[in-house]
C-alpha cells in the first residue's frame, strides 16, 4: 500500500469521524461554546471529551435544582390546617392519629403554631353540654393565619384549606455519587438513578423572625431518588432522605 492510499484512508477517516462528532445547533447553544466562538465541527478528539465533560456538568446541574427543590418540599415545608377544624380530647389524641382530610387533629396540634404567632384558634361556643358529652370532649374551632404567617405563605402551594410556610432552601454543595437504581418497591419497567451528595439548609427570614435555636445555616447529607421521563429525557424527584454528615444511617426511611 503505497503514501497516496495510506493519505486517502486518512482523509476518509478524518471526514467519517468530523461527520459523526457534529454538534447539534441546540445542544451546541447550551453547552455555551459559541460565546467563545468555538466551531461547531469537532475536529480532535480532546473537544469531543470536552463536550462530553460539558454536558455531564449540564447533567450534574439539572439534578441540584430537581433535588433542591424536592428536598424543600419534602422536609422545609410547613403544612398548617385552617378554617374549621375539630380539636380531639387529650384522650381521644391518645388512641386516633390525625386526620387532615376529615379537618380533625390532635387537642395540641396548633400548640406549636400558636405559640409562635402563626395562627389564632377561636373556640365555637354554640355548642350545647349534651353536645360536648356525646363529642367526648372534642371541640370546634376556627383556624385562620396571622397577618405575618400570611404573608410568608408559599403562595403556589398554599389553598383556602391549608397554609403552606417554607422553613428552609437546600442548596446542593456536591454530588458524590449518581448510579442507576433498582428496587424491589419500584417499576421495573422504569429507569430511576440514585443520587447521594451534601447539602445546605438555609434557615428563611420568616423562621429567623421566630428567635429559635438551631436556626443557622448548616450542611448535611442526601440520598435522593429520581426518575426518568423517557418522553422528554428529563428527570423527576420520587423521594429523599436527609443525615448528619459525620453520622452513619440516615435520619428518614423514603428511599426504599
Amino acid at each position: 500500500m503505497g503514501t497516496k492510499d495510506l493519505r486517502l484512508i486518512s482523509e476518509q477517516v478524518k471526514h467519517n469521524v468530523q461527520q459523526k462528532y457534529i454538534i447539534k445547533a441546540d445542544d451546541f447553544r447550551k453547552t455555551g461554546l459559541a460565546r467563545i466562538g468555538i466551531d461547531c465541527r469537532v475536529t480532535n478528539l480532546a473537544w469531543v471529551l470536552l463536550f462530553c465533560f460539558i454536558c455531564g456538568s449540564i447533567k450534574a446541574a439539572d439534578y441540584s435544582s430537581i433535588i433542591e427543590e424536592g428536598l424543600n418540599r419534602q422536609f422545609n415545608l410547613w403544612m398548617i390546617p385552617i378554617g374549621e377544624m375539630e380539636i380531639m380530647s387529650p384522650l381521644q389524641s391518645q388512641a386516633e392519629e390525625n386526620d387532615l382530610p376529615h379537618k380533625r387533629v390532635k387537642h395540641n396540634f396548633y400548640d406549636h403554631a400558636r405559640t409562635n404567632g402563626v395562627v389564632n384558634v377561636v373556640e365555637h361556643k354554640e355548642e350545647s353540654a349534651m353536645t360536648q358529652v356525646l363529642r367526648v370532649g372534642a371541640r370546634t374551632v376556627t383556624v385562620t393565619p396571622t397577618t405575618v404567617a400570611w404573608e410568608a405563605r408559599d403562595q403556589k402551594l398554599s389553598t383556602t384549606n391549608l397554609l403552606f410556610i417554607r422553613t428552609a432552601n437546600c442548596k446542593v454543595k456536591k454530588i458524590i455519587r449518581d448510579t442507576p437504581y433498582e428496587s424491589e418497591y419500584l417499576s421495573k419497567t422504569e429507569q430511576y438513578r440514585l443520587v447521594l451528595g451534601t447539602y445546605e439548609r438555609i434557615p428563611t427570614e420568616f423562621v429567623k423572625t421566630l428567635g429559635h435555636d438551631g436556626v443557622k445555616t448548616k450542611e448535611y447529607k442526601f440520598r435522593a431518588l429520581l426518575k426518568l421521563n423517557p418522553f422528554n429525557d428529563h428527570y423527576t424527584f420520587v423521594a429523599g432522605d436527609w443525615g448528619i454528615i459525620e453520622e452513619d444511617g440516615w435520619h428518614t426511611s423514603n428511599v426504599r
